[in-house]
This record gives structure tokens, C-alpha cells and sequence, in this order.
């Protein structure tokens, strides 16, 4: 949450921040943990989810975690991966919703 709010206006909901959150937290749990434990803990997670809203999370944590487990050492790892996730957000990499449809997500909504 902290790093949400240091680097968009809002701690929002199906917005880049939602985008952020959910594929930064995935992340840190795969590099510190392994991939099969965070996708258990992102999955419980969204358990009571449904619909649009679920597959967008489930996507992001994905994503997510993908990244934790190809960024290497543990020196400054937090600020290394916000900054990847920040620039994949940026071109589209991650997913929010819109009109009740999940789109890319842009540039919108930092700081």
C-alpha cells in the first residue's frame, strides 16, 4: 500500500494503481518465496472475487509474478521491481478495468 501511494494520486480500485498493487505484491511473495507460493496466496486471495474484477487480479498476479521470479538478488529489490511494473503499466502490460472491460493499462493516474 505504501508503495502504491508513493507512486499514484489514488490507492484506487480497477485502475493502475488496483494493477500495481496486486502484481507488486505477487511479486515481492514469488522472489522472496517461489512462484507456487505466491499463486496459492494470490489465488486464496481472490477466492471470493467474481467475475471481470477476478480475472483482472488473477492477470495482474500473474504478471506479477513472473516478475519477482526473473529479478535477480535482493539488494533494493522493492525499488527494482516498482520501477518494472511502473514502466510495464506504462505500455500497456497490465490490465484495468474500463466500462466494465478490461483494457491495457497506460499512463494515467502517477504521480
Amino acid at each position: 500500500m505504501n508503495y502504491t501511494s508513493m507512486y499514484f494520486k489514488t490507492n484506487g480500485y480497477q485502475d493502475n494503481s488496483d494493477a500495481f498493487r496486486h502484481s507488486f505484491w505477487q511479486a515481492l511473495v514469488a522472489h522472496t518465496y517461489g512462484n507456487s507460493f505466491a499463486k496459492q496466496w494470490g489465488d486464496a486471495h481472490e477466492s471470493t472475487s467474481i467475475g471481470i474484477d477476478k480475472k483482472m487480479d488473477l492477470l495482474n498476479n500473474e504478471i506479477g509474478r513472473t516478475v519477482g521470479s526473473t529479478t535477480n538478488g535482493n539488494q533494493a529489490i522493492e525499488g527494482r521491481i516498482a520501477q518494472k511494473l511502473l514502466s510495464m503499466i506504462a505500455n500497456g502490460k497490465l490490465y484495468k478495468i474500463q466500462n466494465n472491460k478490461s483494457v491495457a493499462t497506460d499512463s494515467t493516474g502517477g504521480k
